[in-house]
Order: C-alpha cells, then structure tokens, then sequence
C-alpha cells in the first residue's frame, strides 16, 4: 500500500488561494482598484508559497505571476481573470513538481532504481571518454586526440 503522497500546498489552501485569486479578479473590475488588488494578492500568495517550502525566487513560477500582475495593469485585459488563471497554473506547478519528487525518491536505492530502468530498456547515459591528462580532466565535448 503506498503512503499519502505529502504535498507543499494543501487542499484548504488550494480552495483559499482559488478564492482569493477570484475575489482579486472581481476587484480588478474596478478601474483603480484593480490596480492594487492584483500586486496585493500576488506579494501575499508569494509569501504563503515560501512560507509553504515552494522557495521565493523560481523562475517559472515567478514569469507566470509578473505576466498576470503587469496584465491585470493594462485597461482591457485586466477584465480577464488572470490571476485565477496564473494562482491555477502556480498551483498546477507546485503539484506536478511534488509528483516527480515523489516518483524520483520512492525509497529505493539507486542501484534498484538502475535495475528497473534496465528492465524497462531504459539506459542510462555513461561517459566513455578516456581523460586527457593525468589528472582525470577531460576537455569539453571529448577533446580531441592527437595521433603520435
């Protein structure tokens, strides 16, 4: 029987983030408002996904919340709900980052793991290069061997 899969961001905090996301949007329909309402939530759903083990700085998530801030800032667009579309897709992210997490380190060891690799007719990439030197370096892309 497998265990729970452990996920950073949680059920109650997915509907909360959701709602948010959606009370952010319905307030962005407010010319001026709007303006401060996405930012607002985005600084505050940033801080919960530290705060959660996701890290401050990542660069996909951090693409998918600036292109639904600086949207939410442009007249038209901003009618669109782009915050509950970026919080999904951060959301979505985190989820599919914490499944392969959870795939990778099942507990096997990697000479078990390599097995059934190898059972399945998957090869994993070896080095076959011969080092240049005495030290071991190899020079990038193989180098290149001189015939004497």
């Amino acid at each position: 029987m497998e265990n729970k899969p452990k996920y950073r961001i949680g059920n109650v905090a997915i509907v909360i983030l959701v709602g948010l996301a959606g009370l952010a949007d319905l307030l962005s329909l407010i010319p001026l408002v709007g303006d401060i309402t996405g930012p607002l939530f985005w600084i505050l759903a940033s801080a919960y996904l530290w705060k959660a083990g996701c890290g401050l700085v990542n660069g996909r998530r951090l693409g998918t919340e600036l292109i639904s801030m600086i949207a939410e800032m442009i007249p038209v667009v901003q009618e669109f709900p782009l915050t509950l579309a970026g919080i999904i897709v951060v959301i979505a992210m985190v989820r599919t980052e914490d499944r392969a997490a959870m795939k990778v380190s099942s507990g096997k060891s990697n000479e078990q793991t390599e097995a059934q690799l190898n059972q399945a007719g998957i090869r994993l990439p070896t080095s076959s290069a011969e080092p240049l030197n005495e030290a071991g370096i190899r020079a990038p892309n193989g180098g290149f061997k001189l015939a004497a």
